[in-house]
């Protein structure tokens, strides 16, 4: 295979991820475009967005354990722990 047929290829691959990744992006979000959003930029998108998506993730669960509610550990979640001890 001659360099140019390798380099084709890579192309190839890399159009089938960026169709792969609009795909997926429109079944989780209808309203999502990929207007001008080829290659780096899709990626840098994505990336943006996954990034959001974990951030997010990540507060819900730093506000679920600070306001915890489960009556067997009856805490009151941290924030109920932490005014108990002033």
């Amino acid at each position: 295979m001659s360099k140019k047929d390798k380099l084709l290829e890579l192309l190839n691959m890399s159009k089938a991820a960026d169709d792969a990744i609009i795909q997926i992006m429109v079944a989780r979000h209808p309203n999502f475009s990929s207007k001008e959003l080829k290659g780096k930029k899709l990626r840098q998108c994505i990336d943006e967005y996954l990034k959001a998506v974990y951030e997010r993730a990540g507060q819900e669960e730093f506000n679920l354990i600070m306001n915890y509610r489960d009556p067997s550990i009856n805490t009151g979640g941290l924030t109920g722990v932490l005014r108990r001890l002033k």
